[in-house]
């Protein structure tokens, strides 16, 4: 017999009952299921520290339990808090406290618990006779992590310096630490996060049935970062922050925990990205005066009634503008004259811009527009950049433009004179028209969404080796190689990596929402990228080298067969030529690549002009000579490319 727990949300009711039960559990919550083969329900009872159905928030606990019931979230986790404040994972033996607290190497005794809404809990912790603070902890279930928020308070007539401790307890090892980036965490313990770093992943190993752990500790710039510690077992971990309270002031600390199976370290970055983007925390769920108190991230009060969450990383075009300035969009409209002189404000709702453009005129309102660039009075080029992320270029003319500050002054705004306006964030940002593809900049200034449909928009490509022609959808990125020729850096959907020159050639597209088609020269094209994605960094530094495959990361991140061709080219291709005829003193070996599992350049003969090979066998056995082939037939698609052999450094079959 098994005493099983039954929680009614919607009726916020609490059932125990001893329940008979025969089940199966899969071990990751993500697969989590049970098979019942029989049922028997007695002497149901209420929870004490259950609300009643008809119970508001917030509410006082008035029995504090030594754990609270568990609050599941949308992926599948379980989440349990403590009787400390801190937080146990549910259903499978995990963490067994994440962010325990500590002030001075003390954990603070709880006073009081109340219950602000169904997901969100404030503790109060401190001694009674001395200063209390309270943590607020909030389980996100549809973003699936917790949120925990630490407001501490110095009551005293003098700044004080105050350690703070978060400790999270596994109950086995985990296999390595990892950055945000997906890269080793390399630091020994006691090591601060560096600059431009902002989480940590404790990464586990999936056969062991285990999952995951991210943590969001810190903004990219903001000055007060972390100590990270950990055990030699690799059990334990620790935050330590030094934090600095000045005389009858408030601070606060805010952290997210969040469970994941990732595939690899490397998809972390796209798991932060639902809580944090562009060094700003995408609904924290905090209110104005907290934000202003925390330390650890730069939370920028919302005005009332704003919307969140948006998508900022999506809008590449309004993203480049924004880094040129030197500005982060925030909660207020920003009217930018020069670095040092910006005003705050609120643009008139009711405004409403005309771009006169290349193919016709379009009429837009403040509520769909992210930033303008406005002519600035030297006839400058002007464009309206949209929430959607489309961009318009042409002259502008507009009805009703105006901008209010926060002291009532009011300014009206010619786009032919102004500098830029950069438009608060709101909940349309990213919001992408229906049947969006690619997003294509051009040299105009325009960035028009092509119809994802649309299977005839290519583009043809010319590498060293030979001309490609690329479908708009098999683009995941493309743009201007930083130092590097030929010109772009292009990323497909194969895995493939090239710098490429564009042919000269005509390109037509079906836009959305418009759903007219364009016809442009392929020679305006500036980037491209997936419609509500990140453009990346394409580009690459020459002295950033690409020797051999593993140089691109783990095996498990490319996609085979694989190439490596000199210049930082790496192609998704088949080895076409009919045999290869290895050449080692006297002897000539011949070798058929359906036999090969991969060859590499050797690193003896990084600069003869007859490079040494190795040749690995599907048999086992290794092979080493000089190629007698001037030239290797790479096979992508129905294309061919011939490459010479001083071009060549590795082709791998698949990653075993």
């Amino acid at each position: 017999m098994v005493l099983t727990t039954l929680q009614f949300a919607g009726a916020g009711i609490r059932v125990e009952s001893t329940i008979a039960v025969i089940f199966r559990v899969f071990p990751t919550p993500r697969t989590l299921t049970a098979s019942l083969l029989l049922v028997l329900l007695s002497g149901l009872l209420v929870s004490p520290n259950a609300p009643a159905a008809d119970s508001e928030f917030p509410r006082k606990i008035e029995s504090i339990p030594s754990e609270f019931d568990p609050i599941a979230d949308q992926e599948g986790y379980a989440w349990v808090l403590n009787k400390d404040a801190s937080v146990k994972s549910g259903r499978i033996s995990y963490f067994r406290a994440a962010m325990a607290l500590k002030l001075e190497g003390e954990a603070p005794p709880v006073t009081a618990v109340a219950q602000l809404s169904g997901n969100e809990y404030r503790f109060t912790l401190g001694k009674e006779s001395g200063p209390q603070f309270t943590r607020d902890v909030w389980v996100d279930p549809e973003r699936s992590a917790a949120r925990f928020l630490d407001v501490l308070e110095n009551p005293g007539e003098e700044a004080v310096n105050l350690r703070v401790e978060y400790t999270t307890t596994y109950q086995a090892q985990w296999q390595d630490l990892h950055l945000e980036s997906g890269q080793i965490y390399s630091q020994p313990s006691g090591g601060i996060l560096g600059a431009r770093q902002y989480g940590l992943v404790a990464r586990f190993g999936q056969l062991d049935g285990r999952h995951d752990t991210l943590f969001l500790l810190t903004g990219e710039k903001e000055e007060l970062k972390p100590a990270v510690r950990f055990s030699s077992n690799q059990r334990e971990l620790v935050f330590e922050y030094s934090l600095e309270i000045p005389a009858g002031k408030k601070v606060a600390l805010l952290h997210w925990v969040i469970q994941r199976n990732l595939a690899g370290p490397e998809d972390a970055e796209d798991e932060f990205e639902a809580f944090y983007q562009r060094r700003q925390l995408v609904s924290p769920n905090v209110s104005n005066e907290v934000a202003l108190l925390v330390r650890n991230f730069n939370v920028e009060p919302r005005p009332a009634g704003a919307a969140q969450p948006f998508d900022k990383a999506a809008l590449v075009a309004v993203n480049r503008l924004s880094d040129s300035l030197g500005i982060e969009r925030g909660r207020d409209d920003v009217l930018w004259i020069t670095e040092e002189n910006q005003l705050a404000g609120k643009v008139a709702e009711g405004a409403t811009l005309t771009a006169e453009g290349r193919w016709g005129t379009a009429t837009v309102g403040a509520a769909r527009i992210a930033a303008i660039q406005g002519g600035n009075g030297i006839g400058r080029q002007e464009r309206i950049f949209l929430r959607d992320g489309r961009v318009l270029a042409g002259e502008l003319s507009a009805e009703n433009l105006k901008m209010t500050g926060p002291d009532g002054w009011e300014m009206d705004l010619a786009p032919a004179d102004l500098g830029f306006v950069i438009s608060a964030l709101d909940a349309a940002d990213g919001k992408l028209p229906e049947n969006s593809g690619s997003c294509v900049a051009l040299r105009s200034g325009e960035v028009l969404i092509s119809d994802a449909a649309d299977a005839a928009a290519s583009i043809t490509v010319l590498s060293p080796w030979g001309a490609k022609t690329v479908p708009l959808g098999e683009i995941v990125a493309m743009d201007y190689a930083s130092a590097m020729a030929p010109k772009f850096r292009l990323n497909l959907a194969d895995g493939s990596r090239l710098s490429v020159l564009l042919l000269d050639a005509e390109l037509t597209v079906k836009r959305v929402p418009e759903g007219d088609t364009v016809t442009f020269p392929a020679r305006d094209i500036v980037s491209v990228w997936k419609a509500g994605d990140p453009l990346g960094e394409p580009a690459l530094d020459e002295s950033d080298l690409w020797l051999a495959l593993e140089d691109l990361g783990e095996p498990g991140d490319l996609v085979y067969p694989a190439a490596l061709l000199k210049g930082n080219n790496l192609l998704r291709a088949d080895l076409a030529t009919e045999s290869l005829h290895l050449v080692a003193g006297s002897s000539v070996t011949e070798v058929k690549p359906a036999e090969m599992l991969s060859i590499r350049r050797s690193d003896e003969s990084e600069f003869d002009a007859v490079p040494l090979f190795e040749v690995e066998m599907a048999s086992g056995d290794t092979l080493t000579g000089r190629l007698r082939e001037r030239t290797l037939t790479l096979a992508t698609g129905d294309d061919r490319w011939d490459v010479p052999v001083q071009h060549f450094l590795e082709w791998v079959r698949n990653e075993e």
